[in-house]
């Protein structure tokens, strides 16, 4: 598995591809880095880490819901 910062990256890469399919501004990578990534759940499989941490960071892009 890469580690924790190179996976970050990565993550944070794919919001940014996610941002450019979706037509939204994606967010900065201090947000990401302090805000979204510790969210990132180590303990589910890959796959569905990777879906929840890229739909948690549209939310926040797009000012989606009460709480984030």
């Amino acid at each position: 598995m890469q580690d924790k910062a190179e996976l970050r990256m990565t993550m944070y890469k794919g919001h940014v591809d996610h941002a450019n399919i979706w037509q939204y501004q994606p967010i900065d990578w201090h947000t990401w880095k302090f805000r979204v990534w510790p969210n990132y759940d180590f303990d589910v499989p890959m796959a569905v880490a990777t879906q929840r941490i890229i739909l948690f960071a549209a939310k926040i892009a797009n000012k989606i819901g009460d709480r984030i």
